[in-house]
């Protein structure tokens, strides 16, 4: 194809740099029906990454990057922590996560490394999919993010449940230790069908507790 251009659309010309700059009229303005099409480009990207293939030899490649904060609960931040056998955070609880580097391939889903004891992760799990952000905090106690299998038999055995959406127990049996706080943090709750069940006996002294992390925010101190 042939375009008109006010100005190069290439990054640095005069330095033999043909990569083409964002914002250039020749993105997406060439023919992907042509025969000999090689699949990636000379950088070795995908050559055909928007709606039709870029001009030139290189096609734009934006990195996906996924970034944030690691912290604790209390707001200490996570410096140099091993998030992941491939993410580190730096001094200040920093991380970056750029799709191709590292190992890290598109669409990959991070498992996260243990938080400190005593401590849980949410979320668990980071979706190389898309440039985004996000923060991931460490609670105390334990963190509960899903459903579980019919025919379970589950223990809530922690001073702190952080509850992450609704809970299913569908045919499932949950028992709640004594002098346990169930935290829902949302609009949250447990269903029970089925078979399933909740026990939960408390006692005077060691009581079970469910409250709403929300009602934290609405403390006033004097």
């Amino acid at each position: 194809n042939n375009i008109g251009l006010s100005q190069s659309p290439f990054q640095d010309a005069a330095n033999n740099l043909f990569m083409l700059t964002e914002n250039t009229p020749a993105i997406d303005a060439g023919l992907s029906s042509v025969d000999g099409i090689t699949e990636f480009d000379l950088a070795g990207n995908k050559r055909i990454l928007g709606s039709s293939i870029d001009l030139g030899a290189y096609e734009l490649f934006v990195p996906t990057v996924i970034s944030g904060v690691v912290k604790l609960e209390d707001g200490t931040l996570l410096a140099n922590y091993a998030l992941h056998d491939k993410i580190t955070t730096d001094e200040n609880g920093n991380y970056r996560i750029e799709v191709g580097k590292n190992g890290i391939t598109e669409s990959e889903e991070l498992i996260l490394n243990a938080a400190p004891e005593g401590f849980e992760f949410y979320p668990k799990t980071i979706l190389a999919n898309s440039t985004k952000t996000i923060h991931i905090t460490a609670y105390n106690g334990i963190v509960v993010d899903g459903n579980y299998a019919p025919d379970s038999v589950v223990e809530w055995n922690s001073e702190t449940v952080n509850v992450f959406g609704t809970v299913m127990l569908n045919d499932v049996s949950l028992t709640i230790a004594p002098n346990t706080t169930v935290k829902f943090r949302g609009h949250y709750g447990i269903r029970v069908s089925g078979k399933g069940q909740i026990i939960a006996l408390g006692t005077v002294n060691e009581p079970i507790i469910f409250t709403s992390a929300e009602k934290e925010k609405h403390i006033l101190i004097s």
